[in-house]
């Protein structure tokens, strides 16, 4: 019975069956197209939710910005001087190195270390009979303050 049924069907809804297929596999690569797009969507939404955000929050600041940009002369001439420094700095305090190095360079002055070239040393302080505690380690700078007036 089943055999009939199954052989009757195959010749009379063989067509219909193939349409309903091929509907199947479309709505199928729609529905793929659909949840691709929709995400890419919500990325998109959220960026310019963030990006409206960042706007708004930084809306105040905009005024005062070109007030101090009006401020500054951008025709200036400026003079550079470039003074060679050679400096040996003691490692061993590093709170007072750390100290030495900043002051090389003020950027409210405008004034910048540039640096050729630095070089680590291990150098045995005073006695050289003493344990490898005694180590006081150097860094040689040598570069240039580039100060502009």
């Amino acid at each position: 019975m089943f055999e009939i049924l199954k052989e009757e069907i195959k010749s009379s809804y063989k067509k219909e069956f193939g349409f309903f297929l091929i509907g199947v596999f479309c709505f199928g690569v729609a529905l793929f197209f659909f949840i691709k797009e929709g995400k890419k969507f919500l990325v998109l939404r959220e960026n310019y939710n963030n990006l409206e955000k960042a706007f708004f929050t930084l809306q105040p600041q905009i005024p005062r910005l070109k007030s101090e940009l009006e401020k500054i002369n951008f025709n200036r001439e400026f003079q550079r001087e470039i003074l060679k420094t050679s400096l040996h700095i003691d490692l061993s305090d590093m709170s007072r190195a750390l100290e030495q190095l900043r002051s090389l360079s003020s950027w409210d002055r405008d004034i910048y270390f540039q640096i050729e070239e630095i070089t680590y040393s291990g150098n045995k302080s005073g006695n050289e009979t003493s344990s490898s505690s005694s180590l006081s380690p150097l860094l040689f700078l040598k570069g240039e303050i580039v100060i502009y007036r």
